[in-house]
Order: C-alpha cells, then sequence, then structure tokens
C-alpha cells in the first residue's frame, strides 16, 4: 500500500525502491530489520540529485532513487553542505552568494524576493524602513523621490 509520504515525496516508487536495493543501505549495507532496530525507523530512500523536498519539479525517476540508512543518508547530506544552487535552482557563488550572521550560505535573489513579498504585506515597517534606509543613504532617497513623482503623474494622466 502506497502511503501519503511514499506518493508526495518519491512519486510511489519509495517501496520499489527498497525493494530494488535488496532492503538494505546501498552505502553500508545494513538491512531493513537491523536499521529498525538501531535507528527505530524505516530505512530511508534518498533523491541523489538532491531533487527531492524544497524544490517544485521532483526528480522521482527509479534511477534517481537510492536506499540509504540514517548514517549514510546524513553523511551524503553534509557533504552536499557546499552546494551550487539553492533550492530554486539559482546560483550559490559570486555576487549571488551572502553569508548571514550564523555562517550559512544564503541566495540573494530568493532573500530579495522574500522580502519584497515581506514588505507587501507589512506596509507600516515598510515605511519605517525606507525612512531608515533613507535616512543612510540620502542619494537614493532623491531617486525614489523623483520615481514616485513620476508615478504620481502616470496616474493622474490615465484618470484623467
Amino acid at each position: 500500500m502506497k502511503t501519503h509520504i511514499d506518493i508526495l515525496m518519491f512519486g510511489g516508487n519509495r517501496e520499489l525502491v527498497i525493494k530494488r536495493d535488496g532492503e538494505k543501505c546501498v552505502q553500508c549495507g545494513i538491512s531493513r530489520e537491523e536499521h529498525k532496530k538501531k535507528f527505530k525507523m524505516d530505512i530511508s530512500v534518498d533523491h541523489i540529485d538532491r531533487k527531492g523536498s524544497g524544490v517544485k519539479i521532483k526528480n522521482n525517476a527509479m534511477d534517481n532513487l537510492q536506499t540509504l540508512c540514517c548514517s549514510c543518508h546524513g553523511r551524503k547530506d553534509s557533504l552536499n553542505a557546499k552546494k551550487k544552487y539553492c533550492h530554486k535552482d539559482h546560483p550559490l557563488s559570486g555576487a549571488n552568494l551572502y553569508k548571514d550572521h550564523k555562517g550559512k550560505r544564503n541566495c540573494k535573489i530568493c532573500k530579495k524576493k522574500s522580502f519584497e513579498v515581506w514588505l507587501s504585506k507589512n506596509r507600516d515597517k515598510q515605511i519605517s524602513y525606507l525612512r531608515s534606509y533613507f535616512k543612510n543613504n540620502p542619494e537614493k532617497y532623491q531617486e525614489y523621490r523623483k520615481r514616485e513623482k513620476l508615478k504620481r503623474r502616470m496616474k493622474s494622466k490615465v484618470t484623467s
């Protein structure tokens, strides 16, 4: 019987992959039963190309799935900590890469988009943010005022 997680995460292929791999971890060879005893959970299935959770288009092809135990899966994920792309496939390098205060690598494109969404939902906070931003960047304030003035003119011409 296919579970909700199996269908959602692996396109219904989870059990098929485990059976194909002989119900063993393809890295270390621990069996499914040994895994249940040792880790108190079922053996896991992994997306080789990391296109599983957190991506729009999942790659649930059988040749992209493998059976891994918790230890091997964790080891693989930590090796991928230096990934080259964010979850939306933007490159994590050069001008698009920044590190936060904890040293976590982030995508500037995604951060900017999420910030714009946040600002659109928090109009009152947007005003206070703009005030503090323009206080520190007076030349940007002049550009902003020109753009806003132009927008108002365009609106008034449309409504007239």
